[in-house]
């Protein structure tokens, strides 16, 4: 695998801030272009029994952000959770989005790992084009412990 260099930026745009890392690779199976997170999403006091729920971006606005439009097309290529509490029972599951749309590329917060979990997979398994919302949603069994636990989850995209 050869990555070359790979430099750090941050993007603002009014009350969101998106940070995003460029890598270069020669290697079929990882990114052939630009790489960014996108994120946080996030949620505190994760409850139990819950399906599906869009997470929000942080924001100083009142305004729910749920996703964030791709500035051009690409794909998604990994999913992060981070939890400040240790699960303690049940299962947190968190799933990248296209419009609205779970992709089937989740993270997962169980027995183990308890804190924090990520997934990756190959480019182009879920693509998206220009202008469609990207996101999370969150599902978590009636078991889910503890209800005091904040979550953060980042997107990350190849384009």
């Amino acid at each position: 695998m050869a990555i070359g260099s790979m430099s750090n930026a941050v993007l603002t745009s009014g009350a969101q801030t998106v940070a995003g890392v460029k890598t270069f690779s020669s290697d079929p199976v990882l990114p052939g272009g630009d790489c960014m997170l996108i994120g946080p999403f996030y949620q505190d006091n994760v409850t139990a029994s819950q399906s599906a729920v869009a997470l929000n971006m942080t924001c100083s606005s009142a305004t729910a952000i749920t996703g964030i439009p791709a500035i051009r097309a690409g794909s998604i290529i990994g999913i992060s959770v981070t939890s400040n509490e240790a699960r303690s029972a049940g299962v947190l599951t968190v799933d990248a989005t296209i419009a609205g749309s779970v992709t089937g590329l989740q993270a997962v917060l169980d027995d183990n790992p308890t804190t924090q979990a990520v997934t990756t997979q190959a480019k182009d398994a879920d693509t998206f084009t220009a202008g469609q919302l990207l996101g999370i949603k969150i599902t978590t069994d009636g078991d889910w412990a503890p209800t005091t636990a904040d979550i953060t989850c980042w997107l990350l995209v190849e384009m």
